[in-house]
């Protein structure tokens, strides 16, 4: 904390004194909040431009460190200065630098959806931490060469990196990524038609996700685990696992309308309602049960969103 406020300090006397002009110390300030404190990094950069640069290098480094913090700032890079960074960072001695900058290069193919260019940017990133110890930046290229494979429809190709991810977020204790991993793995070996490999890793990133208490990664799992389970016909599996859900709407108490329009879940609750009608006849149990909560706005609700069992 204390770190923090002398960052803010830093800040708020570079934008009241030294507008124009960088010194090397305030950028590696920058890139030292940049993991925890992204937010307060890209504000800091954002009060100068690239032409406070002293020369080639200043410029890359202030260019690779915008980019970084826009993106962990969840905002577009498209028109990150990027490219320029990479341009200097390619023929240089610093690997770290190096790599990062071949990173973010293929984060904006990835966003512009060039994903050959963006696989071989993350291949370069790859090599150029060959040598490094900096598991957290290799898992990151791991993921997204998964994803980048993934959205060619190359899905053994990306769950060989998905796995790499796996294994890598795990050996680094990074929850979050490790459980969206295991979800993108899983998904993965779905679309290949494992089932039982899709719901191990599902039900691994399942658990997780519960662990970490993430409401979207929950979302994803319960939904990929309620087509493997529909895939397999194991019908009674899928109707247990939704009428679990079930209990945790009560228990958050979600308003009807809230359960409709914004829960993940009711997709697969439909889904498996029809299907069990179908198959074994379990529609008008599990409307009673899963929507007894809803029995008075059914009406609202029907009117606005066509909902057939049928």
């Amino acid at each position: 904390m204390r770190n923090l406020i002398l960052f803010v300090g830093l800040f708020l006397s570079v934008s009241c004194v030294n507008r124009h002009s960088i010194h090397q110390d305030y950028l590696r300030e920058a890139e030292a909040y940049m993991e925890r404190h992204p937010d307060s990094a890209l504000l800091f950069l954002q009060q100068f431009s690239v032409d406070d640069c002293r020369d080639r290098e200043q410029k890359a480094y202030y260019n690779l460190l915008l980019t970084q913090a826009l993106d962990k700032t969840y905002r577009s890079i498209t028109d990150a200065p990027i490219t320029s960074a990479l341009a200097f960072y390619r023929h240089s001695e610093d690997s770290l630098k190096k790599a990062k900058a071949f990173f973010y290069q293929g984060r904006q193919y990835s966003e512009a959806k060039e994903y050959d260019a963006a696989v071989r940017c993350y291949l370069c990133a790859l090599t150029a931490m060959k040598q490094l110890d900096e598991p957290k930046y290799k898992a990151l290229c791991y993921s997204h060469l998964g994803n980048a494979n993934f959205r060619q429809g190359l899905y053994a190709k990306g769950l060989r990196y998905y796995k790499d991810a796996v294994r890598t977020f795990e050996e680094i204790k990074d929850s979050t990524n490790y459980a969206i991993s295991l979800l993108d793995a899983g998904y993965s070996f779905l679309l290949l038609a494992k089932l039982d490999s899709a719901e191990h890793y599902t039900l691994q990133g399942l658990r997780m996700a519960e662990l970490i208490d993430s409401k979207e990664e929950k979302q994803t799992a319960v939904r990929n685990l309620g087509i493997i389970y529909s895939e397999r016909k194991e019908y009674q599996k899928a109707l247990g696992l939704l009428l679990s859900i079930k209990d945790k709407v009560l228990r958050n108490k979600l308003t009807p309308l809230q359960i409709v329009i914004t829960n993940d879940y009711t997709c697969s609750i439909f889904q498996v309602a029809k299907i069990t009608k179908r198959e074994c006849g379990y529609a008008p149990f599990f409307v009673k049960t899963i929507f007894r909560l809803i029995i008075d706005e059914v009406c609202i609700i029907s009117t606005r969103y066509s909902v057939s069992f049928s």
